[in-house]
Order: structure tokens, then sequence, then C-alpha cells
């Protein structure tokens, strides 16, 4: 499907988790600055990082 919307000029660069493969990179796809900002949200509302160290798996800050 990439190879397709590429050709055809129609590929995004932003990845829906919720459609994206597990070989993705779809945080990247969110471009640094909305990291950014991912990450000091994350570091306000979950200080001790309890979301990312129990959540099992799928496209974490911690992957980063």
């Amino acid at each position: 499907m990439q190879s397709l919307a590429r050709d055809a000029d129609r590929l995004l660069k932003f990845h829906f988790m919720n459609h994206a493969s597990y070989t993705q990179d779809v945080l990247a796809s969110y471009g640094a600055k909305n990291l950014d900002r991912l990450s000091s949200v994350a570091e306000k509302v979950d200080p001790k990082k309890m979301f990312q160290n129990l959540q099992n798996d799928g496209f974490l800050l911690r992957k980063l």
C-alpha cells in the first residue's frame, strides 16, 4: 500500500496508530515538536512512568 500511495504522490508521512503495523515508526511520524510535547505531558501526568513501564507493548514513548 505504501508503494502504491508513494507512486500516486499520496503517501502521508503521518501514521495513524490504530492502522499502523508494528514495523512502522508511528511516533516519529508525529514530528519532533509533537514528541517533545507528548514527553512533557507524560512527565507531568505520570512522573513515575507507571504507564510506560506497565504497558506490555505498543507505540510507547519509552521506545524512542
